[in-house]
């Protein structure tokens, strides 16, 4: 039974962490708060309680958010200002508590059996309101620091009826309490089973209930295996300090910094290095050519710099396109030109409405129109989506066109062999209509069938479409998909007969859209593109970070490394049964992260998750999924889901969060740990960053590649892509 194995591990391990503490130095300024806790001014427990190592764990239940730890005192200022705020004849109601002492509204039940917990163990009736001085006593029992009052609130919150024995019927209601306050629906429905679990571990002989010391014992051991995971800090304050002798002074760190940006994207420097020199070369060319003319003399540099800079603007424009005089009075009719003259020109005309233009598919192609950030009111809705960003770039067909007619009517230039403006572009306007015209073929001569489709909790469509032929692609690469009423930008997960698009709605398109997808419409794809992730074979060491969809693309890598664990065992079956190259070479490790908000994200790639469990017995790829929707381990809202997620795990190998083979940890990843971590296992190795998700997290592990990579010996290569 779990519940006997708990009890004996703990008794066990109880001399070798005590070995373990007694041989590691601890560094009391920096590692450990020395500060003594007050003895405890709640009631005792029912049952004298053995002590051991695990108590360090036990110690980070808490009914607070973290972010107050260490500052009850300050916090408690804006509490009793919301008590002020919402009190009535010096009392708030008992609905009133959660948002009192900073509880969401999605917690308002939790704290309200929090509070009747409190209430019971100060015997006050709150039936009638609670009054400051009640408050402020509930207030100093949850940020009580001392272990036995804090897990006494949490038994009293379960025992309703203070019988000191928790029935199943107990157990079950706080677990429905526990899933509400952590947005899990489908874990609230099957309580039930999860309370008859917890009952079948921890009562085995029957009795119908459980007491305090076996609920201590069961968070016990739950917490301190979370801390048995973690590296001691004080190895990560050692090392850094160990600063490198190359960054010990201002200059030489400058010089090493400068060196690892030049060694990371020296390809990139490279290209603009390259560019510019070209761009200067043509406009000193333009700008010499010009100085020598009568012009010169009579306008000045202006003609000089604006020759210069015209000639760099049909390279620029021709660029754009790749898949990837000596008298003057003859130029104007022997007239001194106004100003209106010269805008009136044709020159003057197709400039200025090249430039509006211009503007035009630019603010389009700002990521607040281009995602419908921005909302427009009717009848200029339309001009906020993709769709007006894809139409608007099309305008720029109209701007080479005035382009053409700018250079050739232009001043000071009659012979036609001098205007080069047609030149320039060419052969790119010719490369271009070869793609397009090549594209449109393509789409009469292939077709893709719609094979099912699939909508997800999320607003997310999963749609499989027949793998058209000759379609080549790497994985992490990425496809247009058009529907009649909305054209998309996806990545793809690769299959050997299929393709796999999953699709998430952002507003941008009326609910209509999705009917129209579930009746199957004709589907057009373009690609595959290039992108980021396509690269992740040039690294042995993969960190594949996905934010919410944004998973897309490395689970379509992690479905080519699947492939590859199950070429090296035999009596595995490859997805669709076709053989893959053995020659290819393939990552040693790769760390896969994905973050998202709904419980329900985890049925898109459950079936990826599970195979992945199954086959890659080598562990080459490793696994962490967070729900930021729960609550951090030591919360004690998410304390007894923790509890029945472990038990969960241990006896069926399912998780209650995914149901998945694959464990789910709460809250948000600990970047600088993940980063740490990786630093250690793998040391003067090259790791290959990968992210996709929404630009807030590209900052922070781009700052943190930056940082590890300078503080260690592994190199840590950021590559980013967002949505």
């Amino acid at each position: 039974m779990v519940a006997t194995d708990i009890l004996d591990n703990y008794r066990g391990n109880e001399s070798s962490t005590k070995w373990i503490l007694e041989t590691i130095e601890i560094d009391k300024m920096e590692d450990v708060p020395m500060d003594d806790e007050p003895q405890s001014t709640g009631p005792t427990s029912k049952m004298q309680r053995m002590t051991s190592g695990a108590a360090k764990g036990l110690n980070t239940l808490r009914f607070l958010d973290r972010t107050l730890t260490g500052k009850e005192g300050d916090a408690w200022k804006s509490v009793e200002k919301r008590f002020n705020q919402y009190a009535v004849d010096g009392r708030i109601s008992k609905d009133k508590f959660a948002v009192c002492i900073g509880m969401g509204g999605d917690s308002k039940e939790f704290a309200g059996e929090l509070c009747d917990a409190l209430a019971r163990r100060r015997k006050v009736s709150v039936a009638k309101g609670i009054a400051q001085e009640d408050f402020r006593t509930f207030w100093e029992d949850m940020t009580n620091r001392d272990l036995e009052s804090r897990l006494q609130i949490f038994f009293d919150m379960c025992d309703k009826d203070g019988d000191g024995k928790l029935s199943e019927e107990e157990v079950k209601e706080i677990i429905v309490l526990s899933a509400s306050a952590n947005k899990l629906a489908t874990l609230k429905q099957q309580a039930a089973s999860y309370a008859a679990l917890i009952m079948e571990e921890m009562d085995p002989d029957h009795h119908g209930y459980i007491e305090m010391w076996q609920l201590e014992y069961l968070l016990r051991e739950m917490m301190s295996s979370e801390e048995s995971n973690m590296p001691l800090k004080k190895s990560q304050t050692l090392t850094r300090a160990m600063i490198p002798k190359r960054y010990r002074t201002t200059f030489c760190k400058y010089l090493s910094v400068t060196g690892e940006l030049i060694h990371e994207d020296w390809k990139k420097i490279w290209v603009i290095v390259l560019w510019l020199y070209i761009n200067f070369c043509i406009f000193n060319w333009k700008y010499r050519q010009y100085k020598k003319t009568g012009a010169y003399h009579i306008m000045g540099e202006c003609l000089c710099f604006a020759k210069g800079a015209a000639e760099t603007l049909k390279l620029n424009m021709a660029l754009i396109l790749f898949p990837f005089m000596t008298i003057l009075g003859d130029n104007f009719d022997y007239k001194k030109p106004t100003y209106l003259d010269l805008l009136a020109s044709t020159v003057g005309v197709t400039g200025i409405i090249m430039v509006i233009l211009m503007a035009i598919a630019f603010t389009l192609a700002l990521h607040s129109f281009r995602k419908s950030v921005i909302k427009l009111p009717w009848p200029f809705h339309h001009l906020a989506g993709f769709n007006a960003f894809w139409y608007a770039h099309h305008l720029l067909i109209l701007v080479y066109i005035l382009l053409v007619m700018h250079g050739y009517f232009m001043f000071l230039t009659k012979e036609w062999y001098k205007k080069t403006t047609w030149m320039y572009i060419m052969i790119p306007v010719l490369f271009y209509a070869i793609e397009r015209i090549s594209t449109g073929v393509n789409e009469c001569k292939h077709h893709v069938n719609v094979i099912k489709a699939i909508i997800y909790t999320g607003n997310v469509l999963a749609l499989y479409v027949s793998k058209p032929p000759g379609f080549k692609y790497k994985s992490g690469m990425y496809i247009f998909v058009k529907c009649p009423d909305a054209s998309l930008l996806h990545h793809f997960c690769t299959g050997d007969d299929y393709l796999s698009v999953h699709i998430r709605t952002l507003g941008i398109g009326p609910p209509s859209s999705r009917k129209n997808l579930q009746r199957y419409p004709k589907i057009l794809i373009k690609g595959p593109y290039g992108a980021p992730a396509q690269d992740y074979k040039k690294y042995d060491i993969l960190l594949l970070i996905g934010l919410g969809i944004g998973a897309t693309p490395f689970i379509s890598i992690m479905k080519d490394l699947l492939n590859c664990i199950k070429l090296k065992n035999p009596d595995a079956e490859l997805a669709g049964g076709h053989p893959v190259r053995t020659n290819r070479k393939s990552p040693e490790r790769a760390y896969f992260y994905w973050v998202t908000r709904e419980q329900g994200s985890f049925d898109w790639f459950k079936g990826v998750m599970d195979d992945i469990a199954e086959y890659d017995q080598n562990h080459i790829i490793e696994m962490h999924s967070y729900l930021t929707s729960v609550y951090e381990e030591g919360d004690a809202r998410s304390a007894l889901i923790a509890t029945v997620q472990k038990l969960q795990h241990a006896k069926n190998g399912v998780d209650v969060v995914s149901q998945s083979r694959i464990k789910t940890h709460f809250a948000r990843p600990n970047w600088r740990k993940v980063f740490s971590d990786l630093a250690s296992r793998h040391q003067s190795s090259r790791i290959g960053v990968f992210y996709c998700g929404s630009p807030t997290l590209t900052k922070t592990l781009k700052h943190l590649c930056h940082e590890f990579t300078i503080d260690t010996s592994t190199r840590f290569q950021f590559h980013k892509e967002n949505f």
